[in-house]
C-alpha cells in the first residue's frame, strides 16, 4: 500500500495505513492518489536504476562481506 501525508506530502510504502506520518508525525496519511501512486513507483524504479549503474555500487556478495570488501 502507497500512502500520502495529507500536511507534508511524503509518499511512501507500508504494509498497513498508520495513523501517524513517518516524516512530520501529523496524523494525516491517507491511501495515495493513483497519480501519486504511480510517480511514486516511477521515482523508486529510477532511483533504483541509478545506483545500479554508480560506478560506487557494488552487489554484497558472501565472499565480500567475508573479506570486508
Amino acid at each position: 500500500m502507497i500512502c500520502t501525508c495529507e500536511r507534508c506530502l511524503y509518499t511512501f510504502e507500508t504494509a498497513f495505513q498508520p495513523e501517524q506520518c513517518p516524516d512530520c508525525g501529523k496524523f494525516a496519511v491517507r491511501t495515495a492518489t493513483t497519480r501519486e501512486a504511480g510517480e511514486y513507483r516511477r521515482i523508486r524504479q529510477e532511483l533504483a536504476r541509478d545506483e545500479q549503474s554508480s560506478p560506487w555500487y557494488r552487489q554484497a556478495s558472501p565472499s565480500r562481506l567475508a573479506y570486508g570488501l
